[in-house]
C-alpha cells in the first residue's frame, strides 16, 4: 500500500501566526509529515533506505486546518522517492525526497526516520538560491490563492517629471478569480474599468448639458500592451497564479516573507520598451503596494488596503 491519509487538526499550534484570519498548514511542516509517512512506508516495504532530504518540491494549493488529504508515493527509483498530496482530487503539493542508506552502526532505524523528518526544514534552507527562492514564492502565492475573491480600497499616485506634484486618484478594487478585475475610481472623476479575461470595458462619467452622462468604451486588452502587462501583474498576483505570472514577467523575490517584496521584469520586448519594472510589496498574505516604473522615469504607486 502506497497511499496514506493526512490531516492537521485546527487546534495544532503550528497554525499560531500562520496566518492570522487565514490559517494554512506551513509548507515545511507538511513536508515533515510527508517525510515521516515516507519512512514508515519504506520500512513496511522492507527497505533500509531513509528519506533524508528534499530534491524538489512544488506547492500548488494550500492545505487548511482539519482538511483530509491523500498522500501517494511512487515506487522508489534512482535513490529518490516521489510523492503527491491532494485534497478532493486537487493536487496541493508534490515533490521528491532523496533516499540514502544509513551507515553501519548508526542510530536505530526508527530514530533515523524521526531525525530525517526534523532535518527536512533545514534541508530546504540549504537548497541552491534559485530553488530556495522558488520554494518561498510558491508558498507565498499559495497563500494569495487561498484568499479568493476580495475587495480593497486604493490610492494611486502618478509621479512624472512634467508635474510638480503627483496626480492622485482614489477608489475601490474588486478581484474575482481567476481573471476579473474591476477598478472603480471615485476621485477626482468617477470611472469604472472592468477587465474580464481579454475584454476591457471603461465607463466614464462626464458632465453634460442635461446632467451627468456616462461614456462607455470597449476594447481588447491585448490592443493596449502596457495595460495588458499591468493587468496581468495585478490579476496573476491576486489570483496566486505564479506560473501565469512567470509567462509574462521574470519574477524574483529580493525580500522573502514575512515582510516580502516581489520584482517583476517584462519578458516581452515591446512591453519592456515602455514598462521597466514592477515591484510588489506586502506582509504575510497581504498585498499592500504595487509600484510601476516606466522606461522614461515616470512612476506609478498603487497602495491597497482590504475593505
Amino acid at each position: 500500500m502506497n497511499e496514506f491519509s493526512l490531516r492537521v487538526p485546527a487546534s495544532h499550534p503550528v497554525f499560531d501566526g500562520h496566518f492570522p484570519g487565514n490559517p494554512i498548514v506551513p509548507g515545511a511542516y507538511l513536508l515533515a509529515l510527508v517525510c515521516t509517512r515516507a519512512n514508515e512506508w519504506l520500512r513496511s516495504q522492507g527497505s533500509s533506505a531513509i528519506a533524508s532530504g528534499v530534491r524538489s518540491v512544488k506547492f500548488v494549493r494550500p492545505v487548511r486546518p482539519d482538511e483530509s488529504c491523500d498522500l501517494v508515493f511512487s515506487a522508489p527509483a534512482e535513490r529518490s522517492l516521489r510523492f503527491s498530496v491532494s485534497a478532493d482530487g486537487v493536487v496541493c503539493a508534490s515533490g521528491m525526497f532523496v533516499l540514502n542508506e544509513p551507515p553501519p552502526g548508526g542510530p536505530g532505524r526508527g530514530r533515523r526516520a524521526a531525525l530525517a523528518a526534523l532535518l527536512i526544514v533545514p534541508t530546504i534552507a540549504r537548497l541552491p538560491p534559485a530553488r530556495a527562492t522558488q520554494y518561498e514564492m510558491e508558498r507565498l502565492f499559495a497563500g494569495f490563492a487561498a484568499l479568493g475573491q476580495r475587495r480593497a480600497r486604493f490610492v494611486e499616485r502618478r509621479y512624472s517629471a512634467l508635474t510638480r506634484t503627483p496626480l492622485e486618484s482614489r477608489g475601490e478594487l474588486l478581484f474575482k478569480p481567476p481573471a476579473t478585475l474591476e477598478r472603480v475610481t471615485l476621485f477626482p472623476q468617477r470611472e469604472v474599468i472592468r477587465i474580464e479575461g481579454e475584454q476591457v470595458t471603461v465607463r466614464t462619467a462626464t458632465a453634460g448639458e442635461t446632467g451627468e452622462q456616462t461614456i462607455e468604451r470597449r476594447f481588447r486588452l491585448d490592443s493596449v500592451p502596457q495595460l495588458a502587462q499591468l493587468a496581468e501583474a495585478l490579476r496573476a498576483t491576486l489570483a496566486g497564479d505564479l506560473t501565469g505570472l512567470q509567462r509574462v514577467f521574470r519574477v524574483t523575490l529580493p525580500l522573502p516573507p514575512p515582510r516580502w517584496r516581489l520584482r517583476l521584469e517584462p519578458l516581452d520586448e515591446s512591453a519592456a520598451a515602455t514598462l521597466r519594472l514592477v515591484n510588489v510589496t506586502g506582509r504575510d498574505t497581504s498585498i499592500e503596494r504595487f509600484e510601476m516604473f516606466d522606461v522614461g522615469g515616470d512612476r506609478t504607486e498603487l497602495q491597497i488596503a482590504p475593505l
